[in-house]
């Protein structure tokens, strides 16, 4: 299994590429799992 930090920076990344803030990204995890479910890219 990948460590979380591994798992938070390809987040990061990802999120960064889509235009999003990473300051976005801070926030609760539960909601960013939200936003990506109903989010469509």
């Amino acid at each position: 299994a990948e460590n979380w930090e591994d798992q938070a920076k390809r987040t990061k990344e990802m999120f960064s590429e889509a235009g999003i803030s990473i300051r976005f990204w801070e926030g609760n995890l539960v909601e960013i799992y939200r936003y990506r479910r109903t989010e469509k890219f």
